[in-house]
């Protein structure tokens, strides 16, 4: 089993060209060790975690330890993890593949292109162990190397900061900028994911360390979402790139689970759930159709990934239905059609009817009326008889008046 451990542990890191990052769980060997010792002698970053276990061994064992304090001198960094067995044996190459060993037959690589979502994963897990670990076989007046970026991860074309402190080197050299001082800060544009590597010497002492920042055109949110079989409990994923995208649809009654991973956010909200975690998964039972918003911010950016979930049966679909169903239950009979009808021609015929006597009693009444009109009409001879009478009775007693009046009377 030993020397097929260390042999899937040479076969995994002989193409790296950056750094190698190693848990070897249980299975330490002097193979592993001697293979690390050519990786620094290329100039590869090598990082290897140990638990308690193993150091206990490699105080028994003192070939192991003193290949383990070569290694720190020739470059490498060996973290000591405190009450926690490291159970997992795998190895992270260049930022970018994740081998995991698990039995003798057994052992798979994931790939950042292909499996994207367990690689970063992966990779965090390590990193967060790494920093809850303390160095080991460091000794004071040692060589250390501490590297930071403002930002681990960017949008193209933006800059981001790197921060460097050497202590107890003599030279200190940068890839990509060349010597510098021990201490110092450079704002730098990445048009691609770098890996920045620093190199720290003294006369019998190096330290490498790598540090990675990731450029993308988008921050890339990946999920999936899937329901459990009730009986079976069995998960079936609805995700399906060939399907409308982000619209997924689901029975009533089936618990749907959504699981998420946004690695590289500063920030992640999930929502109508609340949850703020950057990965993980949340387990639910819907009741009506729902938009699932990922929320996830990086550099100032916000992006969002909206999923419809839509569930079956739709109540307004429902009640679309309902309408048609309604109309073909009404039994219409033709007789019952045809009597309307008749009923309703008669019925236009009196109001036709009516309507035509209406407008001969107009047609009287106006006749009449013009009938009066006339014969009251006034003629000339009769207005001037009225005022002649008029004027007699007003002046009775004048005799100019009555010589004019009395022969217009007589006439």
């Amino acid at each position: 089993m030993q020397q097929n451990i260390s042999s899937w542990f040479l076969g995994l890191i002989q193409e790296a060209k950056h750094s190698v990052f190693l848990i070897t769980g249980t299975h330490l060997s002097q193979e592993i060790l001697d293979a690390c010792l050519r990786l620094l002698e290329k100039g590869l970053a090598v990082e290897l975690l140990i638990d308690e276990g193993q150091e206990r061994v490699l105080k028994t064992n003192t070939f192991l330890f003193n290949k383990c304090s070569l290694l720190v001198n020739k470059g490498a960094s060996i973290y000591l993890v405190h009450d926690t067995l490291l159970l997992d044996t795998y190895g992270i190459i260049d930022y970018s593949r994740t081998g995991f060993f698990v039995a003798e037959k057994e052992a798979y690589v994931l790939d950042e292109v292909q499996e994207a979502t367990l690689f970063r994963k992966s990779l965090k897990d390590y990193e967060n162990r790494r920093e809850a670990a303390s160095p080991y076989l460091l000794e004071v007046g040692d060589v250390q190397v501490k590297i930071k970026v403002s930002e681990t991860a960017i949008l193209r074309g933006d800059q981001v900061e790197l921060h460097w402190e050497v202590t107890g080197a003599d030279k200190v050299i940068i890839q990509g900028l060349g010597e510098v001082s021990a201490y110092g800060k450079q704002k730098i544009t990445l048009a691609e994911s770098t890996i920045f590597k620093v190199g720290a010497y003294n006369q019998r002492q190096v330290q490498l360390k790598t540090l990675q920042v990731r450029v993308y055109d988008e921050l890339v949110i990946t999920y999936d979402l899937g329901f459990i079989q009730s009986k079976t409990q069995q998960y079936s994923s609805l995700v399906n790139t060939e399907n409308y995208p982000h619209v997924f649809g689901v029975a009533q009654g089936h618990l749907v689970k959504l699981t998420w991973s946004v690695p590289e956010a500063k920030e992640v909200k999930v929502l109508p759930f609340g949850i703020s975690q950057d990965s993980g998964e949340h387990v639910f039972m819907p009741t009506e159709s729902m938009q699932i918003e990922i929320h996830a911010s990086l550099i100032g950016l916000d992006f969002v990934r909206k999923i419809q979930l839509l569930v079956f049966p739709i109540p307004v679909f429902k009640e679309l239905l309902v309408k048609p169903i309604a109309l073909q239950a009404q039994q219409y009979h033709l007789d019952a059609l045809k009597e309307r009808e008749v009923q309703w021609r008669r019925d236009l015929q009196d109001l036709k009817k009516a309507e035509h006597e209406h407008y001969k009693e107009l047609r009287q009444k106006m006749s009449a009326y013009r009938c009066e009109l006339g014969a009251k009409k006034l003629n000339l001879n009769r207005i001037n008889s009225f005022i002649f009478s008029v004027l007699n009775k007003m002046y009775p007693h004048n005799a100019v008046i009555q010589d004019k009046l009395n022969p217009k009377i007589r006439s």
